[in-house]
């Protein structure tokens, strides 16, 4: 996501943030319902990111362009909602919506010189299938 913070100015200043969502991993516990062979669940727990934010200004009078990169990894948490049908007692599928969380961050830039401080929060939906997959049973003579 990019955003702009100065699109109309005159002299013409474009100073922009890019932030890139790389990685994620959950830990999480899950506690629900069964009915039948259908399962409603929520689930909530800690979350890691990784992100990518590209601070740019290019301006007019100088400095004429100033860009620099934040690679970190972030950690908050994560809580959703879901449900998983067992078609078969070999094959289930199933979905899940979650919400992650990442706290605020500060950034200070000595050369500019600024700091700022930004969070990341997003909304994610899953899709899943699970086989199991059995060695088959041989019988002993």
């Amino acid at each position: 996501m990019t955003t702009r913070f100065f699109p109309n100015a005159v002299p013409p200043v474009d100073v922009s943030v890019k932030s890139r969502f790389d990685a994620l991993v959950t830990g999480r516990a899950r506690a629900g319902v069964v009915l039948d062979n259908l399962l409603l669940y929520v689930t909530a727990g800690v979350a890691g990111g990784h992100f990518r934010t590209t601070y740019t200004n290019i301006a007019v009078p100088p400095p004429p362009f100033i860009q620099f990169d934040i690679n970190e990894t972030a950690w908050g948490w994560v809580a959703g909602i879901g449900t998983e049908w067992a078609w078969n007692d070999r094959v289930s599928v199933r979905a899940e919506a979650l919400y992650l969380e990442f706290p605020d961050r500060r950034h200070t830039v000595a050369f500019i010189p600024a700091d700022f401080t930004h969070s990341d929060s997003m909304w994610l939906a899953r899709l899943g299938l699970n086989v199991k997959l059995d060695a088959p049973v041989v019988a002993n003579y």
